[in-house]
């Protein structure tokens, strides 16, 4: 996936955030808790990017 720079600064803290949750979840061997939560942080991720095109454009 492509993020325009200001999303990519803005969001990059929350989404390496994320990562070392999603880390643990995985360290948990919970395989449904480790899938919700993977669904979640696409979801932020396209949020993000949204977010981001639209400040681009801007």
């Amino acid at each position: 996936m492509l993020c325009p720079v200001k999303t990519v600064k803005k969001g990059n803290v929350e989404a390496i955030e994320e990562h070392e949750q999603w880390i643990s979840y995985v360290e948990s061997r919970d395989k449904e808790a480790t899938l919700r939560f993977l669904q979640q942080h696409i979801n932020n991720t396209k949020a993000r990017m949204k977010e981001g095109f639209i400040t681009f454009l801007d």
